[in-house]
């Protein structure tokens, strides 16, 4: 849709009337989404982990794409398209691996 300069509703400017401009890349992801949906992983970490289910499947998706360590998953989140849908800082992580450990 075309929004000329005259539009003070613009949805792709700034405050400053300045065009901005994003792009994620979901490419990736894609392959992985699928066989999340195919074999319900999502239903059943829903159901296990209300709160952090799209978090985790997030975290999975970076892991099997990256094999890296999650410190890494603060700017691989930022520039992908993924489950949780935001920036995963990695306090967000720490916090999701607090909730969940179990002493020994």
């Amino acid at each position: 849709m075309f929004y000329g300069d005259g539009f003070p509703d613009n949805p792709h400017k700034d405050k400053r009337g300045q065009i901005k401009a994003s792009t994620l890349v979901a490419g990736p992801a894609a392959p992985l989404d699928e066989a999340a949906r195919q074999t319900g992983p999502g239903a059943i970490l829903a159901k296990a982990f209300f709160r952090d289910w799209k978090m985790i499947l997030s975290l999975t998706n970076f892991l099997a794409q990256n094999g890296l360590p999650l410190l890494g998953c603060e700017a691989w989140s930022a520039s992908r398209k993924h489950q949780f849908g935001g920036e995963i800082k990695s306090q967000r992580v720490s916090g999701l691996l607090l909730r969940h450990h179990k002493p020994r």
